[in-house]
């Protein structure tokens, strides 16, 4: 009689468990619909397991020896020896990030919190927007370029060329630029959307370039020496420098391989010196506005223009000067102060 009343309480009990799929521990009150478990009391709250170091170590092992990872997810625990709790993500202990006591848990207008990493409390920080009107054009992406290569600019007859906008980079009227392959860069332009009432030459996006770079020449001044009679009659040999200088244009072309690279932006300068391995830093500014919306490509291309007329005796094969580098054979220039840099910003307008 006694193994009767057993069985028949472990058959009503595994009948009435399963249908009690809700809970409440502490009253009487009956569960959310939304809750599985609930705790309603007001004399404590949860307790979890309190585990130190090797209580930890050992509940870790038997997670990281469980095969499916994905039934070790969602354990939490309170660390005795970091005072923190923590839960495990199916491959390490994670904290459960809240505000420290010393914290006050509301920032102030225009802040935001920023994670500082794992296990560390996030903080509130400014973050400095700057304010753009109606009109006025944005930030929209930028690419910044550096080049240590440089290029070689060898001597050959003086052209007095003009650089015409969307000159073909070493096409059949513009030959002979070199480009310093490390500045090549690739931009994307946006499609903004043209409004029917806007007018004419309306700027939409502006390409702002900045390039800078250094150059040096191997030839020295051309020394000319002549007679003059001073106030006692005698004469005296005086020597006299001729400058060295050579005129380069520095070229930024955009485009791509099938259409090729037309020139934006170009400036034309002059490198002179009366010593030998002279050498200067140019920079060279300027803006493409309303560029065809997707991608393009830039390139940063230089070439020698003109020279002083002594140095017409120079082989056609001599190489003249250097941008981007320092000449060979100098030992007061380095790579490192002729490095060339590239930085293209692409502005949207704000409407």
């Amino acid at each position: 009689m006694k193994m009767y009343s057993f069985f028949s309480c472990v058959i009503i009990m595994n009948i009435i468990i399963p249908v009690q799929a809700q809970v409440t521990i502490g009253s009487v009150k009956k569960p959310e619909p939304f809750s599985i478990l609930e705790m309603d009391s007001k004399e404590g709250g949860i307790r979890l397991n309190q585990l130190d170091v090797p209580d930890k170590q050992s509940v870790t092992t038997k997670l990281n020896a469980t095969s499916n990872k994905n039934l070790t997810k969602g354990l939490t625990i309170f660390n005795t020896a970091e005072n923190k709790m923590q839960y495990w993500d199916g491959n390490k202990w994670a904290q459960v990030v809240s505000v420290a006591e010393n914290e006050t848990t509301d920032g102030l207008d225009g802040q935001f919190l920023m994670s500082k990493g794992a296990d560390t409390y996030p903080e509130w920080t400014t973050l400095n927007v700057p304010v753009v009107e109606k009109g006025e054009f944005y930030l929209y992406s930028a690419v910044v370029k550096k080049d240590m290569v440089g290029v070689d600019l060898v001597f050959k007859e003086n052209n007095y060329e003009p650089y015409p906008e969307d000159l073909l980079l070493n096409g059949p009227m513009s030959k002979e630029w070199h480009e310093i392959k490390g500045l090549e860069a690739k931009i994307n332009i946006p499609d903004i959307p043209r409004k029917p009432g806007d007018p004419p030459g309306k700027i939409y996006t502006r390409l702002a370039i900045e390039m800078q770079t250094g150059a040096q020449m191997l030839c020295g001044p051309d020394i000319i020496n002549f007679t003059v009679r001073d106030n006692t009659g005698s004469d005296k040999l005086v020597s006299h420098k001729d400058p060295s200088w050579i005129s380069f244009g520095l070229g930024v072309f955009i485009g791509n391989d099938t259409e090729g690279y037309k020139l934006k932006q170009v400036r034309s300068y002059r490198l002179e010196g009366l010593a030998a391995n002279s050498f200067a830093t140019f920079t060279l500014i300027g803006a493409v506005d309303n560029l065809p919306a997707g991608e393009h490509n830039i390139k940063v291309a230089a070439k020698r223009r003109t020279h002083a007329n002594f140095m017409e005796q120079l082989t056609a094969s001599e190489i003249i000067m250097t941008v981007g580098k320092p000449a060979p054979g100098s030992g007061n220039y380095s790579n490192f102060m002729a490095q060339s840099f590239l930085r293209a910003n692409i502005y949207v307008i704000y409407e």
